[in-house]
């Protein structure tokens, strides 16, 4: 080749190896600002999820001291007459909700605290509130003595003090205690939360100590904004909006997220910088540049290798054919699967088949029309594939791409493949080069991917759901006992007071207690422990013990709550009675909730035609004309800690748990349910279940119950051994057996009870109460040890577990133990009573 042609060739080479390098810079940069943006996305939309919690968390404790400080009245107004009561009364609320200071305020701002303290205090614009219109306030205060703080006030009625008349109370809180009880430790403790008012001044900071002054908006002054302007910022702040955005100061590019709060015209704002929300992202963006670059490195290869190619067509046919052998083969080891076919169009000839097109296509490499072959082989289209006449129009160089099925010799489904060619003039030589990739595994990757995504955001978003109704509906009664034992603990000589307070708590105990349990039991069925335990039962008393359940909520709404029994002849039947009564509570306990003041709830049981002799099946029909479901939402209404989201529904407890829990019961029974409503109507559940007939006739009549007080005569001067390991338990245990005059000896564990046991003699002590979890010894072993130990009354004595695991392998594991009964706790002071007259009848 002469030295012009040479250059020529040599030139061309450095023009496209400079064209893939623009090119690949272009991309690099597009990609590079793609990635920016959307890590700003993500950043600010973490930042905003975050202090999103934040502001939910302030609102609750906003709105939680105004009730409280609304309870206190009555306390307060009781004990006027007792200034050291309040003192100590407010001592120890300030103990238990670590605020700085309580206030007794009167219309011209003065103030005075329990203990004797006075002055004057500054409220602003918020006087006007809670003086002229008696609302409840939150202000930035300060007093004359003291630094700016937190204040949480609320109007009263006139009230006098140790001589000093107030028409308002409030408690406050310094920067560090509000901090403390917001706790926000997100990104390692290097956000800043802020609380500013419409103008940028600060009223609350999480780092009081950052040198940022006392204007958040003057400090942003001389920032360098991103995603919007310093004037943006300021007109959001001014018209309390959310918003969010970066900036750069100092050297230092931070994220900023600010959003109204839920309580007053202030704005709660965050700030963190970009390097510590980022981290991981920028690893991730890192790596994938990384790998961006080295397929934009291939592909620059390849194009050299093609011009390399081309400047290689003036050697002879020989070592032309070895040259495309050996490049063909270095390709084909870094694409073990991949098939290439080269033809040279204008001799209209293959001149290059890879020798794996007999084990990927099962054709023989030295067909005379490989490409044919490979092409009766694909399932595509015709319309799809390349028409040879419009590959010969392709520039030099240029490159055409589909995907195609592909059923290969063998395979019982067809594969994806990738179909690409290339377009190569080198002066008499015009060749087409094909390349066939199979993608059928990287197709699989994606879409695993993609469905691994979409479970893992849509758990995340149960999950989210779940743990913020979890938060609200625990807290709703933890806050009422925490509240009321506060004035439980200062209400000993008002009676009355102590038994209203006494049953508030117990009722919010009994909500709690209900929240709990629907979440063990989901538990319980997820783990697939739990199991059915037939047993003999008459289905009229099963709905005889529903009702007792359902008709007292349904009178408390004033509703019609009506049962119908139709051709029912199989009463006595075999099955499982508790989980039978915990599918039908529930869905009633649904119709009770969702059905309006004044509604009406039908409750219909039929026997339908058998399929099996031995069977009988039966038809439970609840029917309501209540709020009805959405049609959007049936679709989901057994997936677990889902609930339906509007105005009503809003307003009703509950974890999400309960169809969830009725669903996995109905199909472990084997059993079917059936669901029609119309939004606005009302609902009808149909529930199918099919039982064994219990073929005993079921005689004789229940014994009358005994007489309660004979029944109490009975368990009086009872002596109990006792095994509790919790100090708190076993005073109250003691507390409850002597009001029926029943003594008892306690033991914090199960040796010691059964040391205590083995030297007891006839008379010592009538019955056993066992915990189960216990240090040392567990209550299992025990009561087997008390079974089989020397002293004949092990035998004999009634031995009855009291213990917190409450599910029904746990009572079968105390009967196996040798215990004659199970009571759970929280202990049902009416079970234990009965079941003591059960032991001693």
């Amino acid at each position: 080749m002469d030295k012009n042609r040479k250059k020529q060739y040599l030139l061309l080479l450095f023009t496209a190896i400079l064209l893939t390098a623009a090119a690949v810079i272009f991309i690099l940069r597009d990609y590079m600002s793609r990635v920016d943006n959307r890590i700003y996305l993500t950043s600010t939309t973490n930042l905003r999820e975050v202090y999103s919690q934040v502001n939910n968390k302030l609102s609750h404790i906003v709105n939680e001291q105004w009730d409280l400080l609304a309870m206190s009245e009555d306390y307060i107004d009781s004990n006027a007459d007792a200034p050291e009561t309040i003192v100590s009364f407010v001592d120890d609320w300030k103990l238990s909700w670590k605020f700085t200071d309580f206030y007794f305020i009167n219309t011209a701002g003065e103030w005075c605290t329990p203990d004797g303290a006075a002055g004057t205090m500054s409220f602003g614009s918020a006087w006007g509130k809670l003086i002229s219109k008696q609302e409840k306030v939150i202000v930035d205060a300060d007093t004359q003595n003291q630094e700016s703080f937190m204040l949480f006030a609320i109007p009263v009625d006139t009230g006098t003090y140790n001589g000093f008349s107030y028409d308002a109370l409030a408690v406050s809180y310094s920067s560090d205690a509000l901090n403390a009880a917001l706790g926000v430790s997100a990104f390692r403790g290097q956000a800043t939360c802020y609380i500013t008012d419409l103008s940028g001044n600060i009223i609350f900071s999480d780092s009081p100590t950052k040198p940022i002054g006392k204007n958040l908006l003057n400090y942003l002054a001389d920032a360098e904004f991103s995603h919007a302007t310093y004037q943006k910022v300021q007109a959001d702040w001014a018209a309390n909006t959310f918003g969010q955005c970066s900036y750069l100061l100092n050297g230092e590019k931070y994220y900023l997220v600010y959003q109204p709060t839920d309580f007053s015209d202030w704005l709660l704002v965050s700030m963190i910088p970009a390097d510590i929300i980022d981290s991981d992202m920028l690893i991730v963006q890192k790596t994938t540049t990384l790998m961006v670059g080295f397929t934009c490195v291939v592909i620059l290869a390849l194009a050299v290798i093609f011009m390399f190619m081309s400047y290689q067509q003036t050697i002879s046919q020989k070592n032309q054919e070895l040259f495309w052998r050996d490049i063909m083969s270095d390709i084909m080891l870094q694409n073990l699967d991949n098939v290439y076919i080269m033809i040279e169009v204008n001799q209209k000839q293959t001149v290059y088949v890879s020798p794996n097109v007999e084990r990927v296509f099962g054709i023989s490499h030295t067909s005379a029309h490989p490409l044919f072959a490979i092409q009766e082989l694909e399932l595509s289209p015709e319309t799809l594939d390349f028409p040879i006449e419009d590959l010969m129009q392709m520039p030099n160089g240029g490159s055409r791409v589909m995907e195609c099925q592909i059923r290969t010799p063998g395979a019982s489904a067809p594969s994806l493949f990738q179909k690409s060619v290339f377009h190569i003039l080198d002066g008499q030589n015009n060749l087409l080069i094909f390349e066939f990739s199979n993608r059928t595994h990287e197709q699989e990757i994606r879409a695993d991917i993609e469905a691994a995504l979409q479970a893992a955001n849509t758990a995340n978003q149960i999950k989210s759901a779940f743990l913020s109704n979890m938060s609200h509906d625990i807290r709703t009664p933890m806050n009422a006992i925490m509240g009321i034992s506060s004035l439980l603990l200062h209400a000993a000589h008002n009676p009355a007071k102590t038994e209203e307070y006494a049953r508030k708590i117990q009722s919010s105990s009994q909500y709690m207690l209900g929240i709990i349990n629907d979440i063990l039991d989901m538990s319980k069925i997820e783990s697939g422990q739990t199991h059915l335990h037939p047993e003999p039962l008459n289905l009229s008393e099963q709905i005889e013990q529903i009702e007792m359940l359902i008709r007292p909520q349904a009178v408390q709404k004033k509703q019609t709550f009506s049962i119908y029994k139709d051709e029912i002849l199989h009463e006595s039947i075999e099955g499982d009675p508790t989980k039978l009564r915990q599918i039908l509570v529930n869905i009633l306990g649904n119709a009770v909730k969702y059905t309006p003041e004044g509604g009406s709830i039908d409750f219909h049981i039929r026997e339908l035609p058998r399929t099996l002799h031995s069977y009988a099946r039966y038809q439970f029909t609840i029917k309501d004309n209540g709020i009805g479901i959405e049609a959007d939402f049936l679709e989901h209404i057994y997936e677990p800690f889902v609930r339906a989201e509007d105005s009503v529904t809003n307003k009703v407890s509950g974890t999400g748990l309960g169809m969830a829990i009725t669903k996995s019961l109905v199909d472990m029974m084997g059993g079917a349910i059936q669901i029609d409503s119309t939004p606005g109507k009302g609902t009808c559940f149909d529930v199918f279940l099919e039982f064994r007939i219990n073929e005993e006739t079921m005689a004789g009549s229940k014994p009358d119950a005994p007489d309660s007080a004979d029944a109490s005569a009975r368990l009086a001067g009872m002596k109990l051994l006792c095994a509790e390991d919790n100090a708190l338990n076993a005073e109250i245990l003691k507390s409850i057996l002597e009001l029926w005059h029943v003594s008892c000896d306690i033991y914090p564990n199960g040796k010691e009870l059964c040391d205590a046991f083995a030297s007891a003699r006839p008379g010592d002590y009538d019955l056993i109460l066992m915990d189960i979890q216990m240090p040392v010894m567990n209550g299992y072993e025990a009561t087997r040890t008390i079974r089989n130990s020397s002293n004949p009354l092990g035998q004999t004595i009634p031995i009855i577990a009291m213990t917190a695991n409450a599910f029904a392998d746990d009572v079968q594991q105390s009967l196996d133990a040798g215990m004659n009964a199970h009571l759970s706790k929280p202990i049902d002071i009416d079970k234990l009573y009965q079941t003591l007259q059960t032991m001693f009848g």
